[in-house]
């Protein structure tokens, strides 16, 4: 793979194709996302756990998104992701996890991991690679030519809440970018924030794709063949009534308020070329001392002992030095980007803004991509602020294992490679 190096003439004709596939594993298995010294085993199925592929071709350029209901991409289940994905012909993929905390942990291998991801089972990890695997050729063989790409985006008041500050920025933009197919359903792709806890809180025993499970299940009743990306995640949890509500009808407010709002971003889409790119390029991190935020002496000692255990559990979870890939697929005017952190909601926004004004006219950045650097937040954010809530502020600090320049080192990297696109 030529890292840095932009593909594709948009001479040739565009291809779509599109496949998913069931990655629940059988019952009982650990699962990821809440941590606890004990592991925590699914005892249910709520809704099935997916992934799922659109693969993209374009003469000699060819691009793969893939979603997978899972907690994280890490470094290594990404090496072998990108991997696979070579071995099948398609050199270029950006991976995503769902971020899903009711998915199946077990795939990570380390120490320290057990305690967010359940011990490591090797059958879900290879059963998890195969089904994949078997994605990409299905998307491939899925193909069908695009007759046309129109995106979209809409504003949904209230569906997120900013957790780290009381009354602070959220992100309540949904984009949509619809991808039709002469002889074959529609592809959508939709980017939606807001962390998918709301099964895991409420039923933790349960296994479920979550709120953008029921999107997905939504716009799939509409004849589209969805993919939901996950938007601003670090910060950020989508709408928490605050009456006590029940489990399903909290999904279906959540998944209501998304699908309305999906839904008017596609019918006031526009058309765009269609030119298909895709351009990359591997960016360094050394682990550093979790930021210290300060604050009020009681927060300030807080935050202080919250960054020495960062420091510490940092050591048997974040290698010392990690590359990740930052990739950017451009189609028509539009771009799907990939940031590998829970992306903090005020850096989502400063990079889809610094897109848009470098002349993308549907901006769509995906958290959790092709890998995992922690939780990622903008420099002057790290500090404490009055209106902190000093929970999150310090989880999310001590969970910073790259330094206090890593979301602007993502995010000059995400914008470098969409100027070459654009060329």
């Amino acid at each position: 793979m030529d890292c840095g190096k932009t593909r594709g003439t948009g001479q040739d004709e565009l291809f779509a194709g599109y496949a998913c596939a069931d990655i629940t594993p059988p019952l009982p298995f650990p699962m990821a996302g809440i941590a606890g010294p004990k592991e925590r085993l699914a005892a249910g199925v709520r809704d099935p756990l997916r992934a799922t592929c659109v693969r993209l071709r374009q003469g000699k350029t060819e691009a793969a998104i893939l979603l997978l209901d899972i907690l994280i991409i890490d470094g290594a289940l990404m090496a072998d992701l990108r991997e696979i994905a070579q071995s099948v012909g398609c050199g270029n993929l950006l991976a995503v996890a769902s971020h899903t905390h009711s998915g199946p942990g077990g795939t990570v291998d380390g120490r320290g991991t057990r305690f967010f991801m359940g011990r490591y089972r090797e059958d879900i990890r290879r059963n998890l690679l195969a089904t994949v695997e078997n994605l990409l050729g299905g998307a491939r063989a899925d193909e069908l030519p695009v007759s046309s790409v129109r995106h979209g985006a809409a504003d949904v008041p209230g569906m997120t809440m900013n957790r780290r500050m009381r009354g602070g920025t959220v992100d309540d933009r949904v984009l949509a970018l619809v991808v039709e197919r002469r002889g074959g359903s529609p592809v959508l792709l939709g980017c939606a924030s807001g962390h998918p806890v709301v099964v895991a809180f409420m039923k933790p025993e349960l296994a479920s794709a979550d709120w953008p499970g029921e999107v997905r299940r939504r716009f799939e009743a509409d004849g589209f063949l969805p993919l939901l990306l996950p938007g601003a995640l670090g910060g950020l949890n989508v709408l928490f009534p605050e009456m006590p509500t029940a489990m399903e009808d909290h999904l279906d407010l959540i998944a209501r308020n998304a699908t309305d709002g999906l839904r008017r971003a596609i019918s006031g889409a526009v058309s765009t070329s269609l030119r298909l790119r895709f351009s990359e390029e591997d960016v360094s991190f050394r682990r550093a001392w979790p930021p210290y935020s300060g604050g009020p002496p009681n927060l300030a000692m807080r935050a202080a002992l919250s960054s020495l255990l960062g420091s510490f559990y940092s050591r048997f979870v974040a290698p010392p030095e990690v590359s990740v890939p930052i990739s950017v697929v451009g189609i028509g005017e539009a771009a799907v980007t990939g940031m590998p952190a829970d992306f903090g909601v005020v850096a989502t926004r400063t990079l889809r803004d610094r897109l848009s004004a470098a002349g993308c006219a549907c901006p769509l950045v995906a958290s959790h991509s092709n890998g995992y650097v922690g939780y990622v937040h903008l420099p002057d954010e790290l500090d404490y602020r009055p209106g902190n809530e000093p929970g999150f502020l310090t989880y999310e600090n001590a969970m910073a294992w790259y330094g206090r320049d890593a979301g602007t080192k993502l995010i000059d990297a995400a914008c470098r490679q969409y100027e070459s696109i654009r060329s």
